[in-house]
Parts: C-alpha cells; sequence; structure tokens
C-alpha cells in the first residue's frame, strides 16, 4: 500500500447509508487496509473512519476515536483495532442488530468475575508471532462481562454521547475499553461478549504506561468498584491498590532471583 493513501481522517463510504461507521485509530497502513477489505465483505453497510494516530494530533486513543466518532455519520458506532480482520460475513450485521436494539456495550472479546473467579470470555483468533490460535472460552451465544477488550467494542451512538472516552484519566492508548466499559455500567448499560468470527493478529502487553493507566483507574473507581478485571490484568481499587503493587513488585523479585 502507497505511504500517505490514508489522511489524519478519511471517511470511506462502502454505501450512502451505512448502518453502522467503524472507527479506527491507525498507524500502519496495510493492516488498516486489510482490515477495510475484510470490512468491504461483510454483509452490513458500513463506512469506515480512519483516525491517524501517528502524526502527532493526537495524544491518546481516547481523543483520537472521540474525534472520529463526531465525524462518523451512523446511529451504531464500532470502535476497533487495525489488526483486526472478520473471518464471518455477518458478524458485523450481528454486532449491529444487538447495538442498535439494546442499551448496553457489545464486544468480541472480554473479563468476567473477580480475583479469585476471573475468566477471559472470548471465541476469536489471536496470534502470537507466527502462531495463530482460537481462544473460544465462550459457551452461549451471549455472554454478560465486567469489561471488553479493545480490540472491537460496539454501542449506539446515544450510549456514546452519555459515556464518551475519558481523554483526561487515559490520555495515553491503554485501558480506554475498560473505563468505556466501568463508566457505562454505572450509568446502567451492561457489557457483553457476542460469539464472533474475528481474528485478532496481536495480543496485548503490560508495560509501564499499562501500570499507570491501571493505577490511575484504581483511583477513578476507589469509591464505585472494590476491583477490575480485564483481558490482561486484575487489579483492585483504592486504598487496596498500593498493597496490591507492593506485593506484585516483591513476587518478580524473588520470581527473578530464583530464575
Amino acid at each position: 500500500m502507497t505511504t500517505g493513501a490514508f489522511s489524519v481522517l478519511m471517511i470511506v463510504n462502502y454505501t450512502d447509508n451505512p448502518q453502522a461507521s467503524l472507527i479506527c485509530v491507525y498507524n500502519d497502513e496495510d493492516q488498516l487496509y486489510a482490515m477495510a477489505l475484510s470490512a468491504e465483505e461483510q454483509t452490513a453497510r458500513v463506512e469506515l473512519v480512519p483516525v491517524s494516530g501517528s502524526d502527532g494530533r493526537f495524544a491518546s486513543a481516547a481523543s483520537a476515536l472521540n474525534f472520529g466518532a463526531l465525524a462518523a455519520s451512523a446511529q451504531t458506532l464500532i470502535f476497533l483495532h487495525q489488526d483486526v480482520e472478520f473471518t464471518e460475513y455477518d458478524i458485523l450485521e450481528r454486532l449491529i442488530g444487538l447495538a442498535s436494539a439494546n442499551d448496553a456495550v457489545f464486544g468480541v472479546a472480554g473479563a468476567a468475575g473477580n480475583f479469585f473467579t476471573k475468566s477471559i470470555v472470548s471465541s476469536i483468533e489471536e496470534s502470537t508471532g507466527e502462531k495463530r490460535f482460537k481462544h473460544d472460552t465462550l459457551q452461549q451465544d451471549i455472554a454478560s462481562v465486567s469489561t471488553l477488550d479493545e480490540c472491537l467494542i460496539a454501542c449506539s451512538r446515544r450510549i456514546f454521547n452519555e459515556v464518551g472516552f475519558d481523554e483526561v484519566t487515559l490520555d495515553g492508548w491503554h485501558l480506554y475499553a475498560v473505563d468505556f466499559c466501568l463508566t457505562a455500567r454505572m450509568k446502567g448499560f451492561e457489557s457483553y461478549v457476542v460469539r464472533s468470527g474475528v481474528w485478532h493478529k496481536s495480543s496485548g502487553s503490560l508495560d509501564d504506561n499499562f501500570r499507570e493507566y491501571e493505577s490511575r483507574l484504581a483511583r477513578k473507581y476507589a469509591a464505585v468498584y472494590p476491583e477490575v478485571v480485564t483481558t490482561c490484568t486484575w487489579f483492585p481499587t483504592g486504598w487496596r491498590y498500593r498493597p496490591y503493587v507492593a506485593a506484585r513488585n516483591l513476587k518478580q523479585l524473588l520470581v527473578g532471583r530464583a530464575s
């Protein structure tokens, strides 16, 4: 793909009356192009709203996705990673039907439970290096979860207008969908994982920036939720977060010495 083919914002219409807007922050045009081709083969009528995340205009995923949502024209909004491809022709049709008919947030991977019962709920395919594998723990076609993975989430424009992405707390590139789900639940909107034909061509990483935004969410929701579960981690909120971090760091130190 030719460098510079996509601008900061270029809406690609597959129809003049889209059922949904696919909003994607990208920094790799080849991956974006592959995702766009698989979206074009879907039975649903959609538009693609790609937002450049590599030209310095946006400091965070939250600000870029909020910008894309304002530019989108459909009443159903689907926020997804650039490295997602669809392996079934009707997955977007199903997501759009659910998001347009229900006051809830939908995705293709999520986390449920607590410290003792945490489970990853998903039926997607993932890739680690050259290895591609299916992560199928979804026991029915749809399941309630606490939070959704950032690889893809869908909701109505009405819900998005009430919730939005928090550009202040999450001024980077991690945990924005988790935060969206937690705020949505405070407003009465639950989150669900849907059985889907989706290939996510990477897996998450827990770097220092991730831990920083984890601590911010622990403070933000201290008076609301005792703990937060995500597809990557679990952590307590409020005063319990600091001793949790101390214990985690000690464990890592001891493991390092033993190896």
